[in-house]
């Protein structure tokens, strides 16, 4: 399983075992986004700011 270096910037600014074991073994897990999961990126991002979306209770 692979995260963006957005989400390692996120955990690395904490204090506590998640950042510990993300200094370990960070430079395995999260990946520099190319263009294409860049625009992927923005797609979702827009779908998401659309919110058309209604929760059912």
């Amino acid at each position: 399983m692979f995260s963006i270096e957005k989400a390692e910037d996120e955990i690395l600014a904490g204090d506590d075992a998640l950042t510990e074991w993300v200094k370990g073994f960070g430079q395995y897990l999260f990946l520099k986004p190319d263009a294409e999961t860049l625009e992927s990126m923005a797609q979702v991002s827009k779908w998401v700011a659309r919110d058309t979306m209604t929760l059912r209770q």
